[in-house]
């Protein structure tokens, strides 16, 4: 009775100290948050369109730079228009979506490894894995379509597990399977299909129980959700398929709709859509298998050693539905990602939480029997974790100001006295804290990192400084900055001649350091000099800040 009380005891402990982990991470990932979105890249390309679609009032026609923009479904844009429409144009209004798709991906994590393992650690531990998972923690805040399909497409793999459940067809798991996952094909398009029923499709397949896709109860759930997305067919309907005198991809004629089934996805899968890679990289085959060794960092090498297990021991392993289930939704989606000339590490996001599952689940296993892990693997990642720690440290002290060292190493002081009150604990114990600890503290000093980046973020740094000044009309010649035509509150025009610059009075005009001797003859005053480089410059020159003439180029707002 004793021990028995005791095994209680330390279980209640550990899924206590999960729960502080999980709301640890959760709260320092929130941080993220409220910094500003910068980059010429995807995250600021689609807060430009939902910004137009706010200022044009329409909902259907996702337009850029005043042209039918074709590229992604609707949904992801009327959700951050929506955001927009509460909390204002903003960068906190654009990621706060992604986010709460972020963190609805982790609760059905949660939900889907209880389910199956009918555990409540094996599911909190899944939750913690999928919320420090390193890139998982960045996407949370750097948002593209891949953070709502987290919270959609594993929502929707839940409620299609708990449908094949029950021999009959219940409409509650029918109509919440169906929602998600029409939600996910609005977001990404049909491929997702792939992830969504891949699991129990696999599991038949195994067990030999074809002939139950094929049954009134199978068939309702494929059909359905393309039924469920009529807002998608109708806003492409109302945008292209009604307008064939549009020039869209360089044709007339195009549909929106024949689009989204067909050449969003599979035209990309076989380069034959608009949109194509012409440059293959040499073996693109294997992108995939070096991107998710470090996007799972630091859960990785725990996964590697389990799928080679998991070969090598099938026979003897229990639940293998289960199984079956977790690898049918992860294996047949990173085969097409890889076959794929089109290919982008982002991708891979959606794959992570079924690796969160099988990693937490082997990690219970050796916690509840009490037996220790193979030593390779916890030395390997105990040391990586010190390595980590340790770099963190010597490149804070080098790069930051002394506040910032101050965050930093009273971080690591803190981890460390953590770390050594672990000593003593079980193995997965100290694996489990030192892996989220040291990736809790990656990730603050990427958010210090970033907050460098934004200084030379000439879009940014030009719309607040016109942001604050009086109302004047802004002209820029051979300026591409797309985070200016985000934060900044005004319209502004971009001169392709220099000459036409004399067509206007009292302006101010935002031209590179190079190109201004081409208006020598005009009066004008320099309002601000700005320094400006691309994020990859920063991170490659970070030892070197004190001298930023070398990877920098100036750019001046001149009132003339």
């Amino acid at each position: 009775m004793e021990k028995l009380t005791y095994n209680l005891r330390i279980r209640n402990s550990f899924k206590s100290y999960l729960v502080i982990l999980i709301i640890l991470t959760i709260i320092i990932n929130f941080i993220g948050i409220f910094l500003p979105i910068v980059r010429n890249d995807d995250p600021i390309l689609y807060a430009i369109i939902s910004k137009n679609m706010v200022l044009n009032s329409n909902w259907s026609s996702l337009i850029f730079k005043g042209q039918d923009w074709l590229d992604k479904p609707h949904l992801p844009f009327w959700l951050t228009l929506l955001s927009f429409k509460i909390f204002g144009v903003k960068s906190f209004a654009y990621i706060l979506p992604g986010f709460i798709f972020h963190l609805i991906g982790a609760y059905y994590t949660y939900n889907l490894a209880f389910s199956l393992y009918r555990n409540k650690e094996i599911g909190l531990i899944s939750t913690l894995i999928y919320l420090s998972s390193l890139h998982l923690f960045i996407s949370s805040i750097d948002v593209r379509a891949e953070a709502y399909l987290l919270g959609s497409i594993i929502p929707s793999c839940y409620y299609w597990y708990k449908y094949a459940q029950i021999s009959k067809t219940s409409i509650k798991y029918l109509l919440l399977g169906t929602t998600f996952t029409a939600i996910a094909l609005m977001t990404k398009g049909p491929f997702i299909l792939l992830v969504s029923y891949g699991g129990i499709i696999f599991k038949f397949v195994f067990n030999k129980e074809i002939s139950k896709l094929f049954s009134l109860k199978w068939i309702s759930a494929f059909i359905l959700p393309f039924i469920f997305i009529l807002p998608e067919y109708i806003s492409l309907y109302l945008q292209f398929d009604s307008h064939p005198e549009k020039l869209v991809h360089g044709k007339y004629g195009v549909s929106g709709i024949k689009w989204f089934l067909w050449d969003s996805q599979f035209g990309r899968f076989f380069n034959t859509g608009p949109i194509t890679v012409n440059h293959v990289q040499p073996f693109h085959y294997f992108y995939y298998f070096h991107t998710f060794l470090w996007s799972f960092l630091p859960w990785s090498l725990i996964f590697i050693f389990i799928c080679l297990r998991d070969l090598k021991y099938y026979e003897k392993i229990e639940n293998k539905n289960h199984l079956l289930f977790l690898f049918g939704s992860f294996i047949p989606a990173f085969i097409v990602f890889s076959i794929t000339k089109f290919q982008l590490d982002h991708y891979i996001n959606i794959l992570i939480p079924f690796s969160s599952i099988l990693c937490a689940e082997w990690m219970y296993r050796y916690k509840k029997h009490n037996k220790n892990i193979p030593a390779s693997i916890l030395n390997i990642q105990i040391y990586f974790c010190y390595f980590l720690l340790i770099l963190v440290t010597i490149l804070s002290v080098i790069i930051f100001n002394l506040f910032t060292n101050l965050l930093i190493l009273s971080l690591v002081v803190l981890i460390i006295y953590i770390f050594l009150r672990q000593r003593k604990k079980y193995q997965i114990d100290k694996i489990i804290v030192y892996s989220v600890l040291v990736f809790n503290l990656i990730f603050i000093f990427m958010l210090e990192v970033n907050e460098i980046y934004i200084k030379y973020d000439l879009g940014y740094q030009v719309a607040n400084q016109l942001n604050n000044m009086n109302k004047a009309q802004l002209l820029t010649y051979k300026v591409d900055s797309l985070t200016l035509e985000f934060y900044l509150n005004s319209k502004y025009k971009t001169i392709i001649d220099i000459k036409d610059i004399y067509k206007y009075n009292s302006y101010y005009l935002l031209i590179s350091e190079n190109n201004l001797k081409l208006i020598q003859g005009n009066k004008y005053y320099i309002v601000k000099v700005f320094q400006e480089t691309t994020i990859d410059k920063v991170f490659n020159n970070i030892l070197h800040l004190s001298d930023t003439s070398k990877f920098t180029h100036k750019y001046l707002l001149i009132k003339i």
